[in-house]
């Protein structure tokens, strides 16, 4: 199934409900607009029929999302979440479940348990003596939006969808609400996102493609974290 097909499934006003009545629903969190989950509900129906036709003709803004920070201790910088409103939420979400059906072939399975059971069998394997373990420094915060566009691009050709994804990253996080022109950013992905995660695994697909089909080496990768 296409792309194009699947974004117009995904975008209708039904599916968009079903988007928030599984994924979005039970989140508290308040975007920088104020809405709370209350209010949103109140206003449903219009909220999901404003996403349907802004998205679908390319007219779609995302609020600037509101700035949390996260504690890294007292030796590093805290971690920056953006939160986004209610109505973002609902759109990040079918883009995520977009990305998702579009590159299912290209992702890794990232469950924690099945990388340690891997590592465990293949470590006391006699033809192994060496290994070389790689973890991205600020992996989020340095993907490169020209490199991952290039990526999606080569399953993804309608206009409208890639320019949809690149809205949602180059976005602003603030701290407070801000006139006039806004910030766009050109590196890096927002984390607390609903695609953030996805759009991680499939800017590293390429490296995950190049070395699991090897027979020399055992390879395996969670997050930005790679053990060869």
């Amino acid at each position: 199934m296409s792309a194009s097909v699947i974004f117009r499934k995904l975008f209708r006003v039904s599916s968009l409900k079903k988007t928030y009545d599984k994924n979005v629903q039970n989140s508290l969190a308040v975007g920088l607009d104020k809405t709370t989950r209350t209010v949103f509900e109140k206003n449903i129906n219009n909220e999901l029929e404003i996403i349907n036709r802004k998205v679908n003709n390319g007219s779609y803004t995302f609020t600037p999302y509101k700035q949390k920070l996260i504690s890294k201790g007292a030796e590093s910088f805290p971690r920056t979440i953006s939160i986004p409103t209610y109505r973002d939420r609902v759109t990040l979400r079918s883009i995520c479940d977009l990305l998702f059906h579009v590159f299912t072939d290209s992702l890794t399975i990232n469950i924690p348990q099945i990388k340690i059971a891997a590592i465990k069998a293949n470590i006391i394997k006699p033809e192994f003596d060496t290994f070389i373990k790689i973890d991205i420094t600020n992996f989020y915060p340095s993907i490169k939006h020209s490199k991952l566009q290039e990526i999606l691009k080569k399953k993804i050709r309608k206009k409208e969808i890639i320019n949809l994804i690149l809205k949602s990253i180059r976005n602003s996080t603030v701290s407070k609400a801000i006139h006039g022109e806004r910030k766009v950013n050109s590196v890096g992905i927002p984390q607390g996102l609903a695609n953030s995660n996805v759009l991680g695994e499939i800017y590293l697909s390429t490296i995950d493609k190049k070395y699991s089909n090897k027979s020399s080496v055992f390879y395996t990768r969670y997050v930005d974290d790679f053990l060869l």
